[in-house]
Formats: C-alpha cells, structure tokens, sequence
C-alpha cells in the first residue's frame, strides 16, 4: 500500500473551514443557485435516483466507480469540494483555479487511487446541514426523520 499524500495547502484549507463552519450560508447559496438556474433545473426530471450505501470497506466505493461510466448516473467529486451545496456556482467558480492533479492515494489509505475527477460519496456533508443532532461521535439508527424541506432541496441538488 502507498502512502497517502495530503496535497492541500493553506489557501484549500482554509476554503475546507470556510465551508464546513458556514453551512446556513452554504444553504442559504444553495437556494440562491437554485433560484438563479430555475429555468434550467425546471426542465430536468429526477426519475429514479440510487442510492450506494453499506458499511466501511465493503465495496461501496468500487460499485460507484463503475456506476459512473455510465451517464445515467451523477455523482458527486473531488473537484466539487468544499464548496457542495452549490455545485454550479462553484464549478464555474473553480474552473480557472483548476490544476491537474496526479493520481494519489486517498486520505482513506485504503490503497485506492484518486484525483479531482474521482467519484466520492460527499452526501453526508448535505445530511449533516439538515441533521445535525444525528451526528455526534456515534451515528445511531435513525427512526423515520422526513424533512419537506430537505426533499425539496435534495431535489434540486440531484438536478444541479
């Protein structure tokens, strides 16, 4: 196994905290894109999503990478950090700032190869902003937590 190689610097980091400790701005922007790209997002259907979920060093994240060779499906990537609720504004944002990043080993140091094009499971991140109490040191089972307003938002997240 190779060793994981942490390519962030100060300006990256400082964008991660930026992030992570606005998220009611975060979703505040998110809604704001949202009503920026109305016209664009109306005309796209959500048909039948999936969902890759299972436990640590299962595989899941071997399924998602051959899921997305596939253009049926969307997912998230490493590109779309740190700034995920607003997937459009950021990638227009990011674009002159964009570097091509060699292959490396992930902060998972699980042996699997990733650059800034490479599919991950960030979704947590959107769950976390509309949840925050279920996430503490420990993630117990949840009973049936329906959110109006996360659906709507997860919604127009999975069209952006």
């Amino acid at each position: 196994m190779s060793e994981f190689e942490d390519n962030y610097n100060t300006l990256d980091k400082t964008l991660h905290r930026l992030a992570f400790n606005t998220v009611k701005i975060q979703k505040w922007l998110a809604e704001f894109e949202s009503d920026l790209y109305r016209t664009q997002l109306r005309s796209i259907e959500v048909e039948r999503p999936v969902f890759i979920s299972g436990l640590p060093r299962c595989g899941t994240t071997a399924l998602l990478n051959v899921l997305c060779r596939a253009e049926e499906f969307c997912f998230h990537t490493y590109q779309d950090m740190p700034f995920l609720f607003t997937p459009i504004i950021w990638s227009q944002l990011s674009q002159r700032f964009k570097k091509k990043l060699p292959w490396t080993e992930r902060a998972h140091r699980d042996g699997l190869k990733i650059n800034q094009s490479s599919p991950e499971a960030f979704e947590e991140m959107l769950w976390q902003a509309f949840w925050p109490t279920k996430y503490s040191s420990s993630i117990s089972v949840w009973s049936t937590n329906r959110s109006e307003q996360f659906d709507s938002f997860f919604v127009q997240h999975i069209k952006k």
